[in-house]
């Protein structure tokens, strides 16, 4: 049997949940924007914003998801005196509002002014939206400008406003060359793992892309992207959904809302409703066919191409998904003050009447839209599905005996839920063998596990040990722990009483046993090693003692003497020269410039001292700097008042 310890086993149990959570929900991506998740986000925007971006992004993603901003007199009152009729950024985000929330007394802006030769596409874009939002007449020269200078750049940072700007527009030919833009940009996007579509800016520029063209092709009539360009689109945003930021939100919900509400390509979404785990006590499958922001179809029909196993084998095939009456089926959603009840129109097909074994299956799911031509379909919808089963611990033996196994010392039989009579005893020339099976329960089969562990827990310390427990080829479980082998190594020769427990567990088992068996006494031959811990908590640390260098032993005062004589001796030097070539004072001039001068040059001096004493180099240079500054001023005019005084001599 292999030891692991605590830790291992807490890492084991950590990777097993998030494994049944990614096997439970492997079709997230294809789950939409359900109507709780609206609520968080319709919570977090109904709080009062009070700056022109905030409040355009609020009021832009509550529209998009159909809600109605709590602020909408304040909003309208308020933008018109935050924003600057200079910009036109300002403007367009200000005609966004004005036009979702119906505000009056809008005032006149002079948009068209704004514009001149030096605007560029962007700039172009935004006064057309805005003009149009506002009820402005957008003039013919505006709108041929406006291409004009949008085809000369296709970058999808320029197309995205393009496309939404000319989505405004009446249908033209005028507008030919953005619409042709479309295929050129799309082919920009990257492609993520055959799964999704997205472009370089990530979800803002993504969205913006996407909302503009869905909007163009809604104005000229007719589809503009392909269906599997507007499925991997779809999937990146709801991979995205998670987001908190306002700006990403207005992002999100802006896109998953076009890609919801446009007239040619709605892709739906077939996600699974309550629980995607079947079981005797739950054995019907319900899903719910849907647009992206959860708004649900019941004019459709849904079927069961196959409900296959994890390796292909089919349970059953051509099954038709039964509508779920509405009074059975509901989505709660909690709101600040009470909740709310909306119909699911759910359908379901009972799995459980076909008795399928515990594991893991796959549920391809086809849907019939009739004559709904705006709804893009898939061919297969796959959704993933865990049958769950009941199983007991049976035929439970413990045995203690001698390593030799020539005999057995003591013999126990169980029955689950049951703990043992009496305390066991085994020391270090005995082993404990523990035999169980494992069967479901309404089959009566036996059945394998992914874990199966064995709990030792000291009553004292509270240390853990586990232990595998592996079953064997006719799938009969044994535990067999050598106490003198393990001795050091598992138990840390710590002798004493420990609890014993069986743990199993297993993605597929509807619950998981924690049996806690009986209590046994361990006699090691060894003594408890104290771990590091204990002897940093018992024993204090050794005193650490510095040993600072011994001082040189210094030269005698009359060697120092010498040498500081020998140092100033070039001043002595200096001074006789003086003398001797008969220098005096008598062309000093008593001025400003003179004396700045000198005692600036006395100031040098003296930082250089106070360096060698207790300045740094920068303290240093920040005083020479000024000192040095007005000593070259003081020595420049000293020596031009010397030479002008030569001259008129």
């Amino acid at each position: 049997n292999e030891r692991i310890d605590a830790s291992e086993v807490m890492l084991a149990y950590i990777v097993l949940g998030v494994s049944l959570l990614l096997i439970g929900r492997c079709s997230c991506l294809y789950t939409p924007l359900s109507l709780g998740e609206q609520q968080r986000i319709t919570i977090q925007l109904q709080q009062k914003q009070n700056d022109l971006k905030s409040i355009y992004y609020a009021v832009t993603s509550l529209n998009a998801i159909g809600k109605e901003p709590a602020f909408a007199d304040h909003y309208c009152n308020t933008v018109f005196q935050l924003f600057n009729s200079k910009l036109i950024v300002d403007i367009f985000q200000v005609s966004e509002i004005a036009k979702i929330l119906k505000c009056k007394n809008v005032p006149l802006i002079a948009i068209s002014e704004l514009l001149n030769e030096d605007s560029d596409s962007v700039a172009y874009s935004r006064a057309i939206v805005s003009m149009v939002n506002l009820g402005y007449p957008v003039t013919s020269e505006t709108i041929q400008k406006f291409v004009k200078i949008g085809k000369e750049n296709d970058s999808p940072a320029n197309a995205a406003i393009l496309f939404y700007a000319a989505s405004v527009l009446p249908k033209s030919d005028v507008l030919n060359p953005i619409v042709s833009m479309v295929e050129d940009v799309l082919a920009q996007a990257d492609e993520v793992n055959n799964e999704y579509l997205q472009f370089e800016g990530g979800l803002a520029l993504t969205s913006q892309i996407v909302r503009g063209i869905i909007s163009l092709g809604d104005r000229q009539g007719k589809s503009l992207m392909k269906v599997d360009q507007i499925n991997k689109f779809a999937n990146y945003f709801l991979n995205r959904k998670y987001v908190y930021l306002l700006k990403d939100i207005h992002h999100l919900t802006s896109a998953l809302s076009s890609l919801s509400n446009n007239k040619h390509q709605v892709p739906l979404v077939v996600s699974v409703f309550n629980t995607d785990v079947i079981s005797k006590e739950n054995p019907l499958l319900k899903v719910r066919v849907t647009n992206l922001l959860d708004v649900s179809l019941n004019n459709v029909q849904v079927n069961v191409n196959s409900f296959v196993t994890s390796d292909e084998r089919i349970i059953f095939d051509n099954q038709v998904f039964v509508k779920s009456p509405e009074k059975d089926d509901y989505i709660i959603v909690e709101g600040e003050v009470a909740r709310g009840y909306f119909p699911a129109n759910s359908f379901y097909v009972d799995v459980g009447s076909t008795n399928p074994s515990r594991g893991m299956y796959k549920c391809n799911v086809q849907v019939n839209i009739g004559d709904q031509k705006q709804y893009i379909v898939k061919d297969t919808y796959v959704i993933k599905v865990k049958v769950v089963s009941k199983i007991a611990v049976e035929d439970v033996f413990i045995e203690i005996g001698e390593k030799d196994q020539a005999s057995k010392k003591h013999e126990s039989q169980l029955v689950y839920p049951n703990k043992l009579s009496s305390v066991l005893e085994a020391d270090y020339h005995q082993t404990l063998v523990i035999k169980f099976n494992l069967k479901e329960i309404s089959s009566g089969q036996s059945v394998v596990v992914h874990q199966a562990f064995v709990r030792l827990v000291h009553e004292l310390t509270g240390q853990e040990i586990f232990f595998v427990s592996e079953p064997d080829s006719a799938d009969n479980y044994k535990f067999t722990l050598d106490v003198g082998a393990t001795a050091k190594d598992s138990f840390n020769n710590l002798s004493g009483k420990y609890k014993m427990s069986l743990i199993v567990g297993d993605s597929t088992v509807q619950v998981p046993i924690s049996w806690s068996i009986g209590e046994i006494v361990l006699n090691f031959a060894g003594q408890p090693k104290k771990s590091k811990r204990q002897e940093r908590i018992v024993t204090p640390k050794p005193v650490i003692e510095h040993m600072f260098r011994v001082p040189e032993t210094r030269p005698p005062a009359i060697v120092s003497s010498a040498f500081t004589v020998l140092a100033l001796s070039p001043f002595l030097v200096m001074f006789a020269m003086w003398y001797k070539v008969g220098a005096n004072l008598s062309n000093f001039q008593l001025s400003i410039p003179a004396l700045l001068f000198h005692v600036g040059l006395a100031g040098v001096f003296a930082l250089y001292y106070m360096f060698w004493l207790q300045l740094n180099m920068f303290q240093t240079l920040k005083g020479l700097a000024i000192v040095g500054g007005l000593t070259f001023l003081g020595g420049n005019r000293m020596l031009a008042n010397i030479a002008a005084s030569k001259y008129r001599t």
